[in-house]
């Protein structure tokens, strides 16, 4: 590898947003003992709240620890991303919620328009969860390389394998990088799951995917927030 691309490290001592797939509880479970939908909403809402106020209890924390920070650590096989062949995890997270939206939005849309048939159903919702993840960590700083080393960003991994298995091989935690769906926007890669701690649940948001405008509705923010797809 170029010695150039690895001569600059970063400092992490802050958190880091998160943008997963929600494996929160299903309000439709609790239909049952309901005598009118509508108040589903309700149960929906309070959910929310009674996360909000026992978030830093120890069953509580480890759900978030699970979902947010170890999930890809833990899951065999990995899956080929960026930074990784597929042999060995990285963790992704962004500094922004902005990025986060972006990359995530950009590759549910890929998965969702790769399943046959899919965009005759017109509206497709996905369910998505927001974290803080706590990072300390000194980590290789890529941003801004991008100009020279273009492939940093491309959609074709070949190159970004081979940077994951010199980190992977030499043992370091992490790297920063220019987000390829966001150009202002910062990724943080981690190697080692021991660089992330203290989950902090924020807040459920929904993608609204519609075939007929290609536009993704994002619901669950303060404003409304719509991308192109």
């Amino acid at each position: 590898m170029d010695e150039n691309l690895f001569n600059s490290s970063k400092k992490i001592n802050d958190y880091v947003k998160r943008n997963i797939t929600s494996i929160a509880p299903n309000k439709e479970a609790f239909a049952s003992l309901l005598d009118d939908a509508d108040d589903l909403d309700l149960i929906h809402l309070t959910i929310q709240k009674v996360r909000s106020d026992i978030s830093r209890k120890k069953e509580l924390s480890d759900f978030y620890y699970t979902a947010a920070i170890e999930y890809p650590f833990k899951t065999v096989p990995f899956m080929q991303t960026r930074f990784s062949d597929g042999r060995y995890p990285v963790w992704y997270g962004s500094m922004t919620l902005e990025t986060t939206l972006h990359e995530t939005i950009y590759h549910a849309a890929r998965y969702i328009t790769s399943i046959a048939g899919i965009a005759e159903e017109g509206v497709v919702c996905r369910k998505r969860a927001l974290y803080d993840v706590f990072c300390d960590a000194l980590l290789i700083d890529v941003v801004s390389k991008e100009k020279d080393y273009p492939d940093l960003v491309s959609n074709d991994y070949r190159y970004t394998h081979e940077i994951g298995q010199y980190v992977k091989k030499g043992g370091y935690p992490g790297i920063v990088s220019r987000s390829a769906r966001d150009s202002s926007g910062k990724n943080i890669n981690i190697f080692k799951q021991s660089v992330l701690s203290n989950p902090n649940y924020l807040f459920d948001i929904t993608y609204r995917f519609d075939f007929n405008t290609r536009i993704v509705l994002v619901d669950g923010l303060k404003t409304d927030t719509e991308f192109r797809f």
